[in-house]
């Protein structure tokens, strides 16, 4: 619950900012810093976090800023799930309960901000549908199949995809 008010909490000056800075720079900065990140977890460099609620609270902060900035919530809490090395199935209970949360105080942050852009949100969401069951499907089948260890390799490289992947978008953004 206290990483859940550390998201609610940033997505209040992330919806402001994305109002005043270009969202292009943001996932720059965020694309740079998923894969600094997770290079320095790859290489088993995971300072520890003596305070475990302000540990959560941070990720979450950062999670909900992000997620009004770039809509990209999930790196900051998973890299920070991760590096406590909590276990699959509580780590998996924990992001679905947080971005569950998160995910609709976004969207009302939107609304009130005044950048809520309903319908490319509604064409986007039926175009991805078919994608978005075929992963929930095949996630299903697998999460139970892969032991912890593998789960946290399965982990980074997804972090580092989207880092690689959020960087790229922020240059091309820039670029055109």
């Amino acid at each position: 619950m206290i990483t859940v008010a550390g998201s609610l909490l940033g997505i209040i000056p992330g919806a402001y900012l994305l109002k005043v800075a270009d969202a292009n720079h943001l996932k720059i900065l965020l694309g740079i810093a998923l894969l600094l990140v997770t290079l320095l977890m790859e290489l088993n460099f995971v300072p520890e976090v003596k305070n475990k609620k302000l540990g959560r609270v941070s990720a979450g902060f950062l999670s909900g800023f992000f997620s009004a900035t770039t809509s990209i919530s999930g790196p900051p809490i998973a890299l920070y799930f991760l590096s406590e090395n909590m276990e699959k199935n509580l780590l998996r209970a924990n992001m679905i309960w947080i971005f569950a949360i998160g995910s609709f105080c976004t969207l009302g942050s939107f609304f009130v901000a005044g950048t809520f852009q309903g319908g490319n949100l509604i064409a986007l969401s039926l175009y991805v549908l078919p994608a978005v069951l075929l992963g929930w499907w095949l996630g299903e089948k697998m999460f139970f199949r892969i032991n912890q260890h593998l789960f946290k390799r399965i982990a980074l490289l997804v972090v580092l995809i989207g880092g690689v992947m959020t960087l790229g978008s922020g240059i091309n953004g820039v670029l055109h």
